[in-house]
């Protein structure tokens, strides 16, 4: 993912040259369209903020397979045109091929559950939905 991190970043400093009127139709005309950028950084962001959180003191093995197939759902759910949902078909395959054994393995699968129920109590609690339920209980 750290090749996506790269490219997102890269992505993201050409729309802001964008932004501040670096290119126009003359002397420097860029050879993409903002629209196309913005498109690829849709898909690109996800897994550039999961790359960051993984990367992180706190994050534990615990927060991968949640993490990949949040990424999985994401870009299948993903409506950009067709290049680009092409690159989001690809990306998927990868990740599928790379943590296939965990994606496939019971024990992940148990550990992703739970994990799923523990992010939803600490949504719920973040946003004030569970009223005064202890939310420490949920903490490892």
């Amino acid at each position: 993912m750290t090749r996506w991190s790269s490219t997102f970043l890269m992505l993201e400093s050409v729309k802001r040259a964008f932004d501040k009127g670096a290119f126009d139709e003359n002397e420097n005309k860029c050879p993409v369209d903002l629209e196309t950028i913005n498109n690829y950084l849709r898909i690109l962001q996800p897994a550039y903020t999961i790359s960051l959180a993984l990367q992180s003191n706190e994050s534990s093995i615990a927060d991968t397979i949640p993490s990949i197939m949040y990424l999985l759902n994401y870009w299948n759910n993903l409506y950009v045109p067709p290049p680009p949902k092409r690159l989001c078909r690809l990306l998927a395959e990868i990740v599928k091929g790379k943590f296939n054994y965990e994606l496939n393995s019971e024990m992940y699968k148990v550990n992703s559950s739970f994990y799923d129920y523990y992010l939803s109590k600490l949504y719920l609690s973040k946003n004030n939905i569970l009223g005064s339920h202890d939310f420490k209980t949920f903490k490892s």
